[in-house]
């Protein structure tokens, strides 16, 4: 057990505290010195000097490193302080000693940790922005197509459905003649004037109507509306196997187009080969016909099919005197 200082020189130590000037505590040589050097004033500090021993309650001044407690004088001189290995100090020192621990952690650890944790959130921000920009993308690009689906289908509807009012219109036209027709006959008891008068009407009208046919089939077929949403769910349904199938199809163009590859290495060897005999057989002829080879002993001018029935220059019988080259 180490010896706990005795009260004159913490008295002394006390008075050393209160006595060093305010110029030496305000130009300390780092930010962590400066708040360690400043233990009388830190709230802290205070708070734990004012505290009591839990067991003789009594104000602590020394800290055990070992039990991590604090102490009184009279905790000193009692059990396990007397009986058992303890590293005691002052409350000020320990204080000082785990705060730079601490603050060293902090500095050297804990705010570049906190400093990864902000860049990570602010990189986890910026995908969270690209993702709903991503999305707002796909979502115009999906209203645009649902627009453009849903304008033809309303182009073709709008069609069919003119032709069959156009059709609705007509019937109801032949409708209106029966009415005035029927009206006519039956209100000619009442105004026996007015039906005479209207009669060469009423006759024209009814030979339109007589004579006026109408279409009993409707040729519009509700069924061959655009369905170009079924046939891309199709396409979709069907884009998997669609993709192997070409992917089948590169492979089978691939391994023909290097077997074609080989053979014509093949093809090329056999070519070369008869070429060379070919070569070989061309300068054997050619060496032959060199043997052959006659020119003009006047002028030197060679044999052939141009020159053999042509004047000499130099001959004074005016032709060509051929003899074999030695």
């Amino acid at each position: 057990m180490s010896d706990a200082p005795s009260k004159k020189k913490s008295g002394k130590k006390g008075k050393r505290k209160e006595s060093s000037s305010p110029k030496s505590r305000k130009s300390p040589k780092s930010k962590g010195s400066s708040e360690l050097g400043s233990l009388k004033e830190d709230p802290l500090m205070t708070e734990i000097a004012g505290n009591s021993c839990f067991r003789h309650h009594k104000e602590v001044k020394y800290f055990c490193e070992l039990h991590e407690e604090v102490l009184c004088e009279e905790c000193l001189s009692s059990a396990p302080y007397t009986t058992s290995p303890s590293k005691i100090c002052k409350i000020d020192e320990a204080y000082r000693k785990k705060f730079t621990s601490v603050y060293q952690i902090l500095n050297s650890q804990i705010f570049p940790k906190r400093d990864q944790l902000k860049s990570q959130i602010n990189k986890i921000n910026n995908k969270i922005s690209e993702v709903q920009a991503a999305k707002g993308f796909i979502e115009k690009d999906m209203k645009s197509e649902f627009s453009a689906l849903n304008e033809r289908l309303n182009s073709n509807f709008g069609t069919k459905f003119a032709l069959l009012e156009y059709d609705v219109q007509e019937l109801q036209s032949d409708l209106d003649r029966i009415d005035y027709v029927v009206n006519s006959i039956h209100g000619a008891n009442s105004d026996i004037q007015g039906f005479l008068n209207k009669y060469t009407e009423i006759r024209d009208t009814t030979d339109l109507i007589l004579a006026k046919p109408f279409r009993t089939e409707i040729d519009i077929d509700p069924y061959s509306l655009p369905k170009e949403l079924s046939e891309i769910r199709e396409n979709v349904v069907q884009y998997p196997a669609l993709k192997n199938l070409l992917q089948t199809k590169d492979e089978i163009i691939w391994k023909l187009t290097h077997e074609v590859v080989n053979n014509t290495s093949k093809v090329d060897e056999n070519t070369q080969k008869e070429l060379a005999e070919w070569a070989n057989l061309t300068e054997k002829f050619s060496s032959e016909l060199a043997r052959y080879r006659m020119i003009c002993e006047y002028c030197g001018i060679p044999l052939d099919n141009i020159s053999v029935n042509t004047n000499c220059s130099r001959n004074l019988g005016n032709r060509h005197y051929f003899n074999k080259i030695n």
